[in-house]
């Protein structure tokens, strides 16, 4: 068995060492005869085996018959260098319609989404720019027309002498507005304006020349007050001079139990045709009573607050003025501890004590959208503020 061994080992040592044939027919490619020519009969093939180092590291020997085992490269082609084209390229006609589509218009800060597509086919983005906000001009305070409607009767003598108090900074807090101001009383009987315009007063002093108060008058808050609050000389006569003025004279001039101050804000509506501003964008009536409308008046004579706007906008209709009452008033069913406090002043006192809600003059207020404040407050710097507030949001 050893001795078969052997001789099939030296069997293929003789086969590992016969020289490499190369056919010399014509059906070999000629790099294959030109590579062929360049190997010899096979003695330096033999070093390509692998062969062992004297550490047993393992050694790989490069042919020595192929120089370097490199492959010739094409050599790369010279260069062109680019020609400028001074004509420019027209897009295709496809391109420039899409553009056309795609892109606003000249001014335009936005484009609303549609059914057009980019230039790869797809939807544009649903983001949409918005519009720059154009700054508008500055606005102005609001234009109000102001009609103050005072109940001037005896029992209303005890709310007029603390008007210093109760409207103390009340028209600086109108100041926002641009506000001009009549007053008439409450009555429309004997000795009452019946809705017109009446005197200012000015430290006890009729201003008898101009019956509107405006921003443009010197000291007119302190007008507004004395105008509105009632002196000890006003409920008799005046002790100041030589000849006594009667109480009626000045204002807020006395008047009889007949209180109608709905009636009285109905009639102001055309009986100062000069005093209302055609460009005024609103009208505020502020009434200022312990009774209700026509407490001494038939029911079917008193008048209701749905004619009082109706009043108003055969008026004022075409111009688009707005109407806003507000009451300063016994408020129904809130005020029934002013109430009976002000009835409790009357006995004592020997004045007043006779108020009674104010159902009516609440109810235009409703109707129109304004407010009721209790005449019980002891300030109404709230009741100009919230004018300012609703006039503001109209």
């Amino acid at each position: 068995m050893k001795q078969l061994f052997i001789f099939l080992f030296a069997t293929l040592l003789v086969g590992c060492s016969s020289p490499i044939y190369v056919s010399s027919e014509d059906t070999a490619p000629p790099w294959v005869n030109d590579l062929a020519s360049e190997v010899d009969s096979g003695e330096k093939m033999r070093g390509t085996r692998t062969e062992v180092g004297k550490k047993g590291k393992i050694v790989k020997r490069v042919p020595k018959t192929i120089d370097d085992q490199v492959v010739a490269q094409p050599e790369p082609p010279t260069p062109v260098e680019p020609v400028e084209n001074t004509e420019p390229v027209e897009p295709p006609l496809f391109v420039a319609e899409l553009k056309k589509q795609i892109t606003p218009s000249v001014g335009k800060q936005s484009r609303k989404p549609g059914n057009t597509t980019d230039l790869v086919g797809e939807k544009p983005s649903s983001t949409v720019v918005s519009p720059s906000v154009s700054q508008s001009a500055p606005v102005g305070p609001v234009k109000t027309d102001v009609v103050v409607i005072v109940d001037s009767s005896p029992s209303m003598l005890h709310f007029l002498r603390k008007v210093p108090k109760t409207f103390s900074g009340f028209i600086p807090a109108l100041n926002p507005l641009d506000w001009k101001m009549m007053f008439t009383n409450g009555d429309y009987g004997f000795l009452s304006r019946k809705g017109k315009a009446m005197s200012l007063e000015d430290d006890g002093r009729s201003l008898r020349n101009n019956r509107y108060l405006s921003k443009s008058m010197p000291d007119y808050p302190s007008i507004f007050i004395d105008t509105l609050r009632v002196h000890k000389h006003y409920e008799y006569f005046d002790q100041r001079g030589d000849h006594p003025i009667a109480s009626n004279s000045l204002p807020p001039y006395s008047q009889f139990r007949n209180e109608e101050p709905l009636k009285a804000l109905k009639a102001s509506f055309t009986k100062n045709i000069d005093f209302h501003r055609s460009d005024a964008d609103v009208l505020v009536g502020i009434i200022f009573s312990d009774s209700d409308e026509g407490e001494h008046t038939r029911s079917e004579k008193r008048v209701q607050a749905e004619e009082v706007q109706q009043a108003f906008e055969s008026a004022f209709g075409s111009s688009g003025k707005k109407l806003l009452v507000y009451s300063i008033i016994m408020i129904p069913e809130e005020d029934a501890e002013c109430v009976e406090k002000y009835r409790r002043k009357g006995l004592l006192g020997g004045y007043g004590g006779e108020g009674v809600f104010g159902m009516e003059l609440a109810r235009i207020a409703e109707l129109t959208g304004g407010r009721n404040f209790s005449l019980c407050d002891e300030n109404y710097i709230p009741l100009a503020k919230q004018i300012v507030s609703d006039v503001q949001s109209l």
